[in-house]
């Protein structure tokens, strides 16, 4: 996230590769992946990840305001490009 905070998205995504999150719940990782996800401009991935977070047991609210950001900027840039509902 910290990464991400500095607009350093190049950072932000290598250390998302560094973390695996393979067969177990971490609803705060996901919800940070959906939002730099988005912010990188990968809408099917944010999207994923977002869901991940929200569906996951034990997410806080920290997490599903990150997940809900993630999804709704991709939705929001999706509307302004002309590709939303």
């Amino acid at each position: 996230m910290a990464s991400a905070q500095l607009n350093r998205i190049d950072d932000a995504l290598a250390h998302l590769d560094e973390v695996d999150l393979t067969d177990q719940q971490h609803p705060f990782a996901d919800s940070v992946a959906a939002l730099v996800l988005a912010m990188a401009q990968d809408p099917e991935q944010a999207l994923a990840r977002a869901g991940r977070a929200l569906d996951a047991t034990g997410a806080t609210y920290l997490d599903t305001i990150f997940a809900n950001l993630g999804a709704r900027s991709i939705a929001s840039g999706a509307q302004h490009s002309g590709h939303g509902r």
